[in-house]
């Protein structure tokens, strides 16, 4: 039977619908872009959510879209950006575990699974209590 693999775009499409239907459009920015950041356009923020500590967050469906999450997040400290950050993952259990432990050594949380609306609700509403 077919097998089925969801591209980097729709990943990108869906988490945006979750993330509008959780907090409306108005407060979401997709392709963020970090102000006052040295080339902020090298290090685009795939969702910003409008908080007292902006809330950064990354889709993360493949290896290669968490290493470039981990970067993004290492440029950014280093550059003493305020944040906080979730990565959202297609499925952790495909991560290999040195990607997984990069990851959670730089993000302030990750939601496992896109699927999981009910976990990702609860982590994004606990980073946006000011």
């Amino acid at each position: 039977f077919p097998v089925t693999i969801r591209t980097t775009s729709s990943f990108k499409d869906d988490l945006r619908d979750v993330l509008y239907s959780i907090l409306g459009k108005e407060k979401v920015h997709e392709n963020y872009i970090v102000p006052n950041l040295p080339n902020a356009e090298d290090y685009t923020i795939d969702y910003m959510i409008e908080a007292d500590t902006p809330l950064f967050l990354f889709a993360a469906n493949n290896k290669d879209a968490i290493r470039l999450s981990v970067i993004t997040m290492q440029h950014l400290e280093k550059c003493k950006i305020n944040f906080n950050s979730i990565v959202v993952l297609d499925d952790s259990s495909k991560i290999p575990k040195q990607d997984m432990n990069r990851l959670m050594s730089v993000a302030n949380d990750f939601v496992p699974d896109l699927s999981d609306i009910e976990v990702m609700k609860k982590k994004i509403s606990h980073r946006l209590v000011s």
